[in-house]
């Protein structure tokens, strides 16, 4: 919910875009870099293999959206943030400690937010670096009284850096480069009293490694509808899509990961001190592994969903602040997961203290589940439960 971010009880660090242009950055990576309590381990250059940790938990234990919508790799449960286009963004949103009780799985150690880019008027930019790096992003926005509409197009071509160290067994004395394109649109239209927002967000790159050359394809489409729907009532009705396609050919393998969801999130103002929030979500996450040796077939092909019901009260006595949020997660594979959050806070002058206490929960990835391994290691466990978490 919109909140002045004094006024928050978590840790929480917002990247604006005058942030994100004043840094020169050419990736998330180094903006997240400077994110208190959030550690990079990156693989090599732009492009290569790039791992976030909040508060010393898993890199697969950080939920990650994009304008709402989750994005993690249904194969390894992280996110691939070595391909986000940082022209694309207008803010990251960075909350620290477990919000399971609200967003549900994989939300322990933090969830990170991106919002892409709104922006009115013609922008374009040019980039030159070391190692032959060039790049070019433009884009345009038109704003009415009653809509408004947005696209931008981007291009980056680096050289790169050798990806290993001559002690690597797959070590090969070369230069790994990419070519990243991503292409962004958006809309907002105004509906009498509601509010039509559509996003749409597509990157397509290509990796080289020390031994190979990874594609991947990456698109994700959005769309909302938000609103008063009475006296003190709100609502935000979210649709979401989103396809990732890793293909590395010189390992023989494609993995495919496909999501569709839907929230549906409502808003009451009981009194001028506290506040309530309901809602509803559906999610629907497809996993594909196959071997493109030979043109042989999947080594799995699954399929599951999760229908979901959460809450949240906020409310004020005086100089102190309190949340209380619950959530029911139902799946299909797993079963039925309960989260529940509190946090306090008391505010002295200009400064506040606050505490807060939180479960999370980490569902298993596609590969934990179904994957056959190699020689029978390392093999999946259809019947695998989900890891859980407390933190104070």
């Amino acid at each position: 919910l919109p909140q002045p971010q004094s006024e928050t009880l978590a840790a929480v660090s917002v990247i604006d875009r005058t942030r994100i242009e004043a840094s020169g950055s050419v990736d998330v990576v180094d903006l997240l870099r400077a994110v208190p309590g959030v550690d990079i381990v990156r693989g090599a250059g732009i492009g290569q293999q790039t791992s976030v940790f909040i508060r010393g938990s898993n890199s697969n234990h950080s939920l990650v959206l994009i304008d709402g919508v989750r994005v993690a790799s249904l194969g390894t449960g992280a996110y691939a943030w070595e391909q986000l286009p940082v022209d694309q963004i207008e803010r990251i949103e960075v909350v620290r400690g477990p919000r399971a009780a609200l967003w549900g799985a994989d939300a322990l150690g933090g969830v990170i937010q991106i919002f892409t880019r709104r922006d009115a008027g013609a922008r374009a930019a040019l980039r030159a670096g070391n190692h032959d790096t060039y790049g070019i992003d433009a884009g345009i926005g038109v704003q009415g009284d009653a809509a408004r509409f947005g696209v931008h197009a981007g291009w980056l071509d680096t050289r790169g850096t050798n990806a290993t160290t001559p002690g690597n067994w797959s070590f090969d004395p070369d230069r790994d480069g990419a070519v990243m394109r991503n292409l962004s649109a958006n809309a907002d239209v105004g509906l009498g009293g509601q509010q039509l927002e559509a996003t749409l967000l597509h990157n397509d790159n290509d990796v080289q490694f020390d031994q190979g050359q990874s594609n991947t394809r990456q698109t994700l489409l959005g769309l909302a509808l938000a609103g008063e729907l009475g006296h003190h009532w709100s609502h935000r009705l979210n649709l979401g899509g989103y396809r990732d396609d890793l293909d590395t050919p010189d390992s023989l393998t494609r993995y495919l990961s496909r999501r569709t969801q839907a929230d549906w999130q409502h808003q009451l103002a009981l009194n001028e001190s506290q506040a309530l929030t309901l809602g509803a979500s559906w999610l629907r996450e497809s996993g594909r592994q196959s071997d493109t040796f030979d043109g042989g077939g999947d080594v799995y092909s699954q399929t599951r969903h999760t229908e979901s019901l959460f809450a949240a009260w906020q409310g004020r006595a005086g100089a102190h602040a309190l949340e209380l949020s619950g959530r029911y997660d139902d799946n299909s594979v797993y079963g039925g997961q309960s989260s529940f959050g509190a946090g306090w806070g008391w505010d002295i002058g200009d400064a506040r203290i606050f505490a807060n206490w939180g479960q999370g929960f980490r569902a298993p990835t596609m590969n934990e589940l179904y994957s056959p391994g190699w020689g029978g290691w390392y093999a999946g466990n259809p019947n695998l439960a989900p890891e859980r978490s407390e933190n104070i």
